[in-house]
């Protein structure tokens, strides 16, 4: 278990398909009650820049060694989360990039930037963006909120961003099997419940 941690980094990782976060590149534990913060008044922001599944907190929370892993109660603040493009589409989100049976709540992002870098006209560049998760699957994510946050997706073209914010009002890229349904800004997948909430 990761517990009250608070992180004010510059995390930069060249290596593409590499899986990065602010506090885990793979969590299968529980993360909780942390920051990822800046108050460094020489740099804007917490920077996490990377080619692969990207995260505030965590870039991949998953399942494994007999564990689910659980990322609640997180605050990321003043963060800018950078994929740079390559050849491959991966998962960008203010909290976590990939979210495969697993749980996350009660996440809060302000803020947050998450967008792309570099630049690349292959028709099958085309991410998973979302300003809480890029994407999600078989996963519960639920009670969450931004405040000033944005998603940027570069040089990409407009054919390209297919899943850029496109479930929750911004909150995911991509869920497999998800539905959305009112104004309520409340997205039912088959397989879990994700619910925003505005601040």
């Amino acid at each position: 278990m990761i517990n009250r941690v608070e992180v004010r980094a510059e995390i930069r990782v060249r290596r593409i398909n590499s899986r990065v976060g602010g506090i885990a590149g793979v969590n299968v534990g529980t993360i909780q009650y942390s920051n990822i913060t800046n108050n460094n008044t020489n740099r804007a922001y917490t920077i996490i820049y990377g080619n692969g599944d990207l995260g505030g907190v965590a870039g991949h929370n998953t399942t494994g060694y007999g564990r689910r892993g659980h990322i609640r109660n997180i605050h990321v603040h003043h963060t800018t989360i950078q994929h740079f493009l390559v050849n491959h589409s991966r998962s960008v989100g203010g909290v976590v990039g990939f979210n495969t049976s697993a749980t996350l709540e009660w996440a809060i992002i302000h803020d947050v930037i998450v967008r792309n870098g570099g630049q690349s006209n292959a028709s099958h560049i085309a991410p998973a963006m979302g300003l809480i998760v890029g994407q999600f699957q078989n996963s519960t994510v639920h009670h969450f909120g931004r405040h000033r946050s944005s998603m940027n997706y570069g040089n990409l073209s407009v054919s390209q961003p297919t899943h850029f914010g496109s479930l929750g009002w911004g909150g995911a890229g991509r869920g497999w099997g998800g539905q959305m349904s009112g104004n309520n800004d409340i997205l039912v997948p088959t397989s879990g419940e994700i619910v925003l909430c505005n601040f």
